[in-house]
Parts: C-alpha cells; structure tokens; sequence
C-alpha cells in the first residue's frame, strides 16, 4: 500500500494507532450493545404500565364510569333510608 511519503516506522506506528482504536471501539460497541439489550428488555417488561392502547383506555374508562355510578347509587341508596 502506498503511504505517501511516510517512512516504513511512522506507518507501524499509525497502523498500531489503529489497531488500538479499533480495539477500544469492538470494547464500547460490545458494552453499548449490552446496555441497549438491557434498556430493551425493561421497557418491554413495562412497556404496558406506560402507554395504553386505545382500546384498554376504553375499557378502562367504562369501568371506571361503573364503579363512580355504583358509588354514587350506594349514597343515594344511604340518604333514602336516612343514614346520613
């Protein structure tokens, strides 16, 4: 391969460079890569704590009408017979 002008010690020598961080980059993409499986496995396990789909909202929120309105007809059952 053809340098440029360069003696055969400075091409060792930058050659050498790069291999060392070439090194250090196969270390940090390897690391990287753990911490990214990692970040990927939490966010699936609580994937569904954080987003709802439309339909679970939906439901969600026809439960919770029936529970406000169960509520509410337990109190007006209450003040009927004079309990409060």
């Amino acid at each position: 391969m053809f340098y440029g002008g360069c003696s055969e010690e400075e091409i060792k020598k930058v050659e050498e460079e790069c291999d060392a961080t070439n090194e250090q980059y196969k270390a940090l993409k390897k690391k990287y890569e753990h911490l990214y499986d990692e970040y990927i496995e939490a966010r699936n396990k609580w994937i569904g704590l954080i987003s709802f789909d439309l339909t679970l909202l939906d439901i969600l929120a026809n439960k919770l009408a029936a529970v406000s309105q169960c509520i509410i007809n337990d109190i007006t059952e209450i003040k009927k017979e004079g309990g409060v």
